[in-house]
């Protein structure tokens, strides 16, 4: 039916040419690199960086793919009105909180996970961004349209940006930002706790080691990292494409890809929807971190 119902193109900038002129395609050329400037204008796609922040990231290990409850989709025909929400997800459980990783600012993301403690599993279900004009109220809208009529815990759990290589304005910013989206979710009846509130500045370094350790799956106490590629196909990309910027010993996510792509291929292409992911991970997990890396500047190799 699928194959009947959909009709697919794929095609470059350059089917716009004459709209665009030749200073367009010069402009761009010369601002973005080689990758960036194949994706947005080429639409050819980098598929990965040779030194991955996210390191250790594997495609078939860390992503699912048998994301819905198919026997309760099969039961719509073509002539059905259908709207995929969190009520046909496999792996969602309605009695548990959501647990939300955000990366405000002009374009901003959000990854919503739940935790499985019985198998030790961190399920990241579903992603969500927005860019300006629309804000916090468009985000909280899809996050109620696709949990809330199903989600009856009602409970959320939401983790910001913490990184300690921001100004003060900008720190101030960020947590306004997270106020306002705390207060648009619980319009919609969510009970939600701001879990950064008076923690500690961290740093990149401290998110590479954890998340590191977190994604070799070779201690025990750690939790089972687990991306549903089918909902959060933007997050599955640019996992691949966020890379470590070492400048005079320090680590941090290179993030230059923000400045330069444009808003509306960014989900996919920069480390938007990967910070939010990694403010999620570190405000979990963050005393599974051993206490003498902590301290340490670099993992060993």
């Amino acid at each position: 039916m699928r194959s009947v119902a959909t009709y697919y193109l794929r095609a470059s900038s350059f089917v716009n040419k004459e709209i665009l002129g030749y200073k367009y395609f010069k402009t761009m050329f010369e601002t973005l690199t080689e990758d960036e400037f194949l994706a947005a204008i080429g639409n050819i796609r980098p598929q990965k960086v040779n030194d991955l922040f996210f390191s250790g990231l594997d495609r078939d290990r860390h992503f699912f793919e048998d994301s819905y409850k198919y026997k309760s989709i099969d039961q719509f025909n073509l002539k059905d009105t259908f709207t995929l929400t969190a009520d046909y997800l496999r792996y969602f459980d309605p009695k548990k909180p959501l647990l939300l990783g955000y990366d405000p600012g002009n374009f901003s993301s959000i990854v919503v996970a739940q935790e499985d403690r019985r198998s030790n599993k961190l399920m990241v279900l579903k992603e969500f961004y927005a860019w300006i004009p629309k804000q916090q109220g468009d985000l909280a809208r899809q996050i109620y349209e696709f949990f809330g009529p199903y989600h009856k815990n009602k409970k959320i759990e939401l983790y910001y940006d913490r990184a300690g290589n921001k100004k003060r304005a900008i720190q101030d910013k960020i947590t306004t930002d997270a106020r306002l989206l705390h207060g648009e979710l619980r319009s919609y009846g969510f009970r939600v706790q701001m879990k950064n509130q008076r923690q500690r500045t961290i740093y990149y370094y401290e998110h590479f080691k954890l998340i590191s350790l977190i994604l070799s799956e070779q201690l025990r106490y750690m939790p089972i990292l687990r991306i549903d590629e089918n909902e959060c196909p933007n997050l599955r990309s640019a996992l691949f494409l966020t890379a470590v910027n070492r400048e005079d010993g320090k680590i941090e996510m290179d993030k230059r890809s923000e400045r330069k792509v444009p808003y509306k291929y960014q989900a996919s292409l920069t480390p938007q929807l990967p910070s939010a992911l990694t403010y999620l991970l570190f405000g979990l997990y963050e005393n599974l971190l051993p206490s003498d890396l902590k301290q340490a500047p670099d993992l060993p190799e």
